[in-house]
């Protein structure tokens, strides 16, 4: 048995379960290697290093590919985060993690001490934001050194600029040419150096794209991305990818912030007792799923209490009716574990999101979103009305292998590559259709090997909607498949979406703001102010690219 990706794929679930937790039982995976495979040394090297084992087959390396795992070469200057993980995103992952929770924590709210952050405030000479990035800078600068074995030269916040930005530079530069040396221990403290080294390296851009709220000030674009006070928190009026309905037909009001969906990440789910539980997070599916719940809760409700803080509008007391809902669904007859799910998001969203100290301006932005909320998954336990059939259990089955869904963000993993995002999709229903065939149709047969941050918009879009198909389901929705790219590429968009239903005999739906496209469909179905306000065939649908808007 090789480990050049030969292995048989039964492995993967022992070898996963072998290695589970944060404390993995290196020595009981070690034995099952010596048992189980001709090359052991190799395959528990590979595995340990952090190869991450859902994906496609690990490629061999090419002697002057870039590697962290192997240390081989160093990708050049101006190479974004991801490419410094070849071959390993279970370290990517980490890294990105371990960046984007304490920039928020020093930027909005700390879940250790439960306070929210006043990251523009000034704390002596720098501002609270850019005091607790330059600690955070030091403390992976201090990283890198005693893993050199080397001490870091003494450093404050108050040093003269010039020689805190030399320290840190020269600090890097040793740090490239010590990390070529063979025989360096893959340990973690080899790996918590790399990272430390990666998050220094590409800060700005990992705060471009994982934390947005977070820019740099405008007189700091020419400086050294080591300056201190080179930072700035934008709050709640950033928006980029939210997987919202953004775009030029829509009101301010109608938006929501990147900040909405970053931190719905960052907070956890709690218990009955109050405790946080670890490595959870509320999510915003999660977010949409509660607070739809809750949503329906209040519109339903007679209780004067809950009638007075609907009147409030944005600044309803949330935490207040969350505690009501809370209190009635221990009253329902729901599966134990459903009741658990959305206890334990909601317990988290009224702990941190509604919590005394977190800024207004933020649970008005939630509290936004809530009200944004579609009423979809309210009836997912027990039966339908109209058929007497259709359980919870039943409604997953439908979803997982009879529709497709597009999202206007499109929502790729970002650590996978275009085939393994397609591939993903397929493992999840049966009846699937080949991920190359569909790709080739999309015309992305050249890109399948490369990862979302390479590609364009149109391109990222193609490859949703390739997802989409390949689960080949008998509906395909589409969520302003065109929001977010230019009129060009929103045309070939269309123009796939258009030949997918006549030619695979799919039903396209499509949902958009933009009424010009509306004579390429079949029926249009028009909405206002929640209801069906219209209803028009069309006999003979235009093809869209004799569509102008």
């Amino acid at each position: 048995m090789s480990v050049k990706c030969g292995y048989s794929s039964a492995y993967y679930p022992l070898l996963k379960n072998l290695l589970r937790g944060d404390s993995p039982d290196l020595n009981a995976f070690k034995v099952f290697i010596n048992e189980h495979f001709t090359n052991p040394d190799e395959v528990f090297n590979m595995f340990v290093s952090g190869v991450y084992t859902d994906s496609a087959p690990t490629p061999v390396s090419e002697p002057k590919k870039i590697s962290s795992r192997l240390g081989i070469e160093l990708p050049p200057e101006g190479s974004s985060p991801q490419q410094y993980y070849i071959d390993n995103s279970r370290q990517y992952n980490k890294m990105i993690d371990d960046t984007a929770k304490r920039i928020i924590s020093m930027s909005v709210f700390d879940i250790n001490s439960d306070s929210f952050i006043d990251a523009n405030a000034t704390l002596g000479s720098y501002s609270n934001l850019n005091t607790g990035i330059f600690k955070y800078k030091q403390e992976l600068l201090s990283i890198i050194s005693e893993f050199m074995g080397k001490p870091l030269n003494p450093i404050s916040i108050d040093s003269e600029p010039k020689s805190i930005i030399n320290i840190f530079e020269d600090t890097i530069k040793e740090y490239e040419a010590y990390i070529k040396n063979a025989g360096l221990t893959q340990d973690q403290k080899y790996f918590n150096a790399y990272n430390a080294y990666v998050t220094l390296k590409t800060f700005d851009d990992i705060l471009r794209l994982y934390t947005p709220f977070i820019s740099i000030k405008p007189e700091y674009k020419n400086s050294s991305t080591y300056a201190v006070g080179r930072y700035n928190y934008d709050g709640p009026n950033v928006t980029h990818y939210t997987g919202f309905s953004n775009n030029e037909f829509m009101g301010a009001e109608e938006s929501v912030s990147d900040l909405a969906k970053i931190l719905l990440s960052y907070f956890p789910e709690v218990n009955e007792d109050g405790v946080i539980i670890e490595n959870t997070a509320i999510t915003l599916s999660g977010f949409n799923s509660a607070m739809g719940k809750v949503k329906l809760f209040m519109e339903e409700s007679v209780d004067p209490e809950i009638v007075d803080e609907i009147a409030k509008e944005g600044n309803m007391d949330m935490s207040k009716i969350i505690e009501k809902y809370l209190n009635a669904l221990a009253t329902k007859s729901v599966a134990p574990e459903h009741t658990t799910y959305l206890q334990n998001k909601l317990r988290g969203i009224a702990k941190f999101i509604y919590s005394d100290k977190m800024a207004t301006p933020i649970k008005q932005m939630y509290t936004h979103l809530m009200n944004k909320t579609v009423l979809s998954s309210y009836i997912s336990y027990g039966k339908d009305n109209l058929t007497g059939e259709l359980t919870g259990k039943n409604l997953i089955k439908y979803r997982r292998n009879d529709i497709g869904f597009v999202f206007q963000f499109y929502n790729l993993i970002q650590n996978l590559t275009v085939i393994e995002n397609v591939e993903l999709a397929t493992q999840l229903c049966k009846n699937s259709l080949k991920p190359e065939e569909i790709l080739n149709k999309v015309g992305l047969g050249d890109r399948m090997n490369n990862f979302p941050a390479q590609l364009s918009g149109g391109e990222q879009q193609r490859v949703a909607i390739a997802r989409a198909i390949c689960k080949n389901p008998k509906l395909l929705l589409c969520d302003e498949p065109t929001g977010a790219l230019d009129y060009k590429t929103g045309k070939q968009i269309l123009k796939l979406l258009q030949d997918t239903c006549r030619l695979e005999h799919m039903t396209v739906v499509i949902i958009t703001h933009n009424s010009a496209i509306s004579p390429m469909a079949d029926k249009v179905i028009k909405f206002k102010n929640g209801s069906v306000s219209d209803i028009v065939i069309n006999e003979k649908p235009m093809d869209i690219k004799d569509i102008e808007w």
